[in-house]
This record gives C-alpha cells, sequence and structure tokens, in this order.
C-alpha cells in the first residue's frame, strides 16, 4: 500500500513541479543553496497526503524538517510558531509557505530550523510510530530545476527498521518515474538492473559526482565522471545500469532515501570513503551523513574508494 500511495504522490508532485518548471526563480536559503514556491509547495502536498493516509508515522522534509506527530504537545507547536513554523489554525496556508521559504516573520536556513526539532528514533521499536519514517526531497536538484534544466528529482524514501526500505523517484521534465521495494527496481514499469560489479576500470567506467566534486575530491582513474545536476537521479541512474557509481558526499537522508532503497534492492551497497557501512543514525536524526558516501555494486566502489582523496578536512 505504501509504494502505490508514494508513487500516485510523486506522480500529482511531479505535475505541481512542472506548473513551475521554467516559470520560476530561485532565492538563496543561507548556506543550503536555493529554494523555489515548487520546493514548498509540493513538500507541503506530499507531507498533507501522508498524514492523510498514516497518520501514526513520521515525515521528515527537506524545507520543513519533521512534521509533528499526533499528540505532541502545546509548547511544541508554540516552539514551531516561534521559528516561523505554524500551523494551520495559527496562519493561513500562504504566510506557513512564506515562512517556510525564507520570508517573514523570520529568515532560517534548514539547518537553524533543526534546531528546533525533535530527533527522530536512531532504533525505532518495530510496530510504534517511529518505526517509519518517509523522507522527503521535494526538488532534489533545485539548482538546475531553477536554471531550466532537465535533471532534478522528486524523491520519496520510506525508512523502515533504520534502513531505507522503499523509493519511488519522479524526474518529470523527462518522464522518468522510477520506484523499488522487495519485488524489485523499476523505470516506468520495466525492471531495471546496475552494471556488474567491477575492479579494473577502463575508459568507459562512469561514476556520478556532485556538482562540487572538483572543489572537494581528487579522483585518479581511467574512467569518466559526469555531474547530472541531483544526487537523488544519480542513484537512480546507477540503479538503470547507466553509471556505475556515485559519489553522494555528506547527503541529508531525503536527498539519497529513495535511491539508497533502489541500490540496496538491488544487491548493492553504500559506503563511506572510509569503506564502513552506511551509518544512517545521523541522517534519520536529520542531520548529514557523518563522512562522504559512495553507493553502487561493493565490488566497484571498494575498488573506486583507492582512487579517491579528500581534498580538505572540511568537506561538507
Amino acid at each position: 500500500m505504501r509504494l502505490e500511495m508514494a508513487k500516485s504522490f510523486a506522480k500529482k508532485a511531479a505535475e505541481i513541479a512542472m506548473r513551475h518548471y521554467k516559470r520560476t526563480e530561485g532565492r538563496r536559503k543561507g548556506n543550503e543553496g536555493i529554494v523555489t514556491a515548487a520546493d514548498g509547495e509540493i513538500e507541503e502536498f506530499v507531507k498533507k497526503r501522508i498524514r492523510e493516509v498514516f497518520p501514526a508515522e513520521r515525515i521528515l522534509g527537506e524545507e520543513t524538517g519533521f512534521s509533528e506527530e499526533p499528540g505532541e504537545s502545546t509548547e511544541k507547536s508554540a516552539a514551531a510558531e516561534n521559528a516561523g513554523l505554524a500551523g494551520p489554525a495559527r496562519t493561513s496556508a500562504k504566510d506557513d509557505l512564506l515562512a517556510r521559504l525564507g520570508g517573514p516573520p523570520k529568515k532560517q536556513t534548514v539547518k537553524e530550523l533543526f534546531k528546533n526539532m525533535p530527533a527522530a528514533p536512531v532504533a525505532p521499536v518495530l510496530g510504534g510510530a517511529g518505526d517509519v519514517l518517509w523522507a522527503i526531497d521535494p526538488i532534489d536538484g533545485t539548482s538546475a530545476f531553477a536554471s531550466g534544466l532537465p535533471i532534478w528529482a522528486i524523491s520519496i524514501g520510506i525508512v523502515t527498521n533504520g534502513i531505507p526500505d522503499l523509493g519511488v523517484m519522479s524526474i518529470p521534465a523527462i518522464d522518468e518515474l522510477f520506484w523499488g521495494d522487495k519485488d524489485g527496481v523499476f523505470l516506468n514499469g520495466k525492471e531495471i538492473k546496475p552494471r556488474a560489479g567491477v575492479d579494473e576500470f577502463d575508459s568507459e567506467t562512469a561514476v556520478l559526482v556532485p556538482s562540487n566534486a572538483h572543489r572537494k575530491y581528487q579522483l585518479d582513474f581511467t574512467g569518466k565522471t559526469r555531474s547530472m545536476g541531483s544526487l537523488a537521479a544519480h542513484m537512480a541512474f546507477v540503479a538503470a545500469g547507466a553509471a556505475d557509481a556515485a559519489i553522494l558526499g555528506r547527503p541529508h537522508l531525503w536527498d539519497i532515501a529513495a535511491g539508497a532503497a533502489f541500490i540496496l534492492r538491488q544487491g548493492g551497497t553504500i559506503l563511506t570513503f572510509s569503506g564502513k557501512p552506511c551509518d544512517w543514525a545521523p541522517m534519520i536524526a536529520g542531520e548529514r551523513s557523518s563522512e562522504p558516501l559512495i553507493a553502487g555494486p561493493e565490488k566497484t566502489i571498494r575498488a573506486l574508494l583507492s582512487c579517491i582523496k579528500i581534498r580538505s578536512a572540511n568537506t561538507v
């Protein structure tokens, strides 16, 4: 049921995004990049629909952080109001959206918003409200979106028992819808497979990288690097066999939850640059990954790790 609901949410969100595409401008949100009106509208729509169908399940979105859970105290509501996140009972939807986009009453970055947000449980209790966490990126690749480029994605991932378990991703400008669960990973209804793992590279080996990879990392290998504009899309493209691996930097959960579900469902893995399995706990708590990450078939990414050096200790 969650998969079908997530697919329907993503399809409607894609319609919203395309109404804004090439008709909107981005606004800076502190050091966290840019945001557009589409980001807020899509996140509000998806969160509302999830809450209607799955009222006990937690939601984490890029623009608004953690959703209020049923029965939370009035003190928490007051804290949200002070942070510029008053609910529908206190303010109009327009004012609420404006506040979350950095307008009146107070402009804040996502990092600042998290100071007033409750952390998700690191070890959810099976069957409890914390067992399932929805992670939403309304537009991953907002800079590409605002520039009129085609590779940006709406990402809806579901984390169960602390691991990305199910994902749906729409890339509306090229009419692609990915989804993955226990039955496999699919693109527009057709099952997709990744490239086979390799430990030797040639000129056709392709690694997808963040747009700032030239400043953050030194890659010494014989293949290609490509930056398409969206970390979420990069993971989907690895799942589809269009690239061998993806360097993810230090993402938030909403950036990679859906894509991680694809990679893991296909038998791939996500490792830190030190070669350890990804620690999901910081991201489930709303923070960035504690280390840079790389995703793909394990054989490939372990071989790639020997080719990557971090240029600076202060990577983000």
